[in-house]
């Protein structure tokens, strides 16, 4: 008698686990998608000697101003460029490259080829922006494609 009854809980007790996630819902594939990281480039075009001067913060919490001549960051699709520099805790100062002008941005989609096991093999850019050159404003309110993309500086 004792084991039925012990049999009976244990059944009780495992209809009620599996009951328990009935009421939940399932994460809407929607909403993994609008937070898909993208990888973002920007280039101040290193054959002009281009460099991007920024402000960013350091362990201290203190403002340093760095230069690089590319700037990889982490985005969100449908950020402005603005946003993702924020969210990466820079803040753009500006482009420049000594004796050259500034002609605008660029916008290049990265292609990456990778082989069985998954590692990158090749990298290829087009060039999705066509003629269009973005002056600085511009291209901080640019949205982030759903794809790796690179910007780079375009001079004269």
């Amino acid at each position: 008698m004792k084991k039925r009854i012990i049999a009976l809980f244990m059944i009780l007790v495992m209809m009620a686990t599996m009951l328990a996630g009935c009421g939940q819902e399932a994460p809407a594939e929607e909403a993994s998608e609008a937070t898909e990281d993208v990888y973002m480039e920007i280039d101040a075009y290193s054959y002009a000697l281009g460099f991007i001067r920024y402000t960013e913060t350091d362990m201290d919490g203190e403002s340093v101003e760095s230069e690089t001549m590319t700037l990889a960051m982490n985005a969100v699709a449908g950020q402005t460029i603005a946003e993702v520099w924020e969210a990466n805790g820079y803040e753009f100062s500006e482009v420049y490259a000594e004796g050259e002008v500034f002609e605008g941005w660029m916008v290049y989609k990265m292609v990456n080829e990778t082989d069985e096991e998954g590692f990158d093999i090749s990298r290829t850019y087009e060039r999705i922006s066509g003629d269009e050159l973005y002056t600085t404003e511009e291209f901080m309110e640019l949205e982030v494609p759903g794809h790796d993309v690179v910007y780079c500086a375009k001079w004269e």
